[in-house]
């Protein structure tokens, strides 16, 4: 038998002004939101709220996946690309923009690659590819099958092209200490 337990989840909150004045210390991976702003920010168990930078991660990562895109959508509808091509260069354009912000905000590049990528996943293909094969349209099948698997051919060789780029390319050729 199944149990069932009703939570409910209230993360730290307050105001602006009362994170302005306070004291606390925020815990490793603790959450506070400023009920005002309507931000987040994430203790590291040693700074209070104003203390705490706000990060623009989220942003960057959302700004890189709408470039990916319209990279891709501007190749495929106006220069007339094939989706291979488009896919490819727009994949290797995530990674590259991933790369720089990965610099800039102190983080790995991964976080702002997948959110980059995700749109250009063929996930409807892959469906389309399964649904035709369960119901015996082998035809239409390989079709979407071999469309759905160029997509992530293309989406794999842009990154191990642009991974493949020199470090220093980015960071503006300081070296990592």
């Amino acid at each position: 038998m199944e149990k069932q337990i009703r939570t409910t989840l209230i993360l730290r909150n307050d105001t602006s002004a009362n994170w302005a004045v306070s004291t606390l210390v925020l815990k490793k991976g603790e959450v506070g939101f400023d009920t005002d702003l309507h931000i987040f920010k994430v203790g590291d168990g040693t700074k209070t709220w104003s203390q705490i930078t706000t990060s623009f991660v989220d942003f960057a990562a959302g700004i890189i996946g709408a470039l990916g895109w319209a990279a891709y959508l501007l190749m495929v509808r106006a220069l007339g690309s094939s989706a291979f091509v488009a896919i490819l260069i727009a994949t290797a354009l995530v990674c590259i923009l991933s790369r720089f912000a990965a610099v800039s905000h102190k983080c790995p590049s991964t976080v702002f690659v997948l959110c980059g990528i995700f749109p250009l996943v063929p996930g409807a293909g892959v469906f389309w590819f399964t649904y035709y094969l369960i119901s015996s349209q082998f035809h239409l099948s390989a079709m979407t099958g071999f469309t759905a698997m160029k997509a992530a051919l293309a989406i794999a060789l842009g990154i191990v092209f642009a991974m493949e780029l020199p470090q220093r390319m980015f960071s503006g050729g300081r070296k990592r200490h």
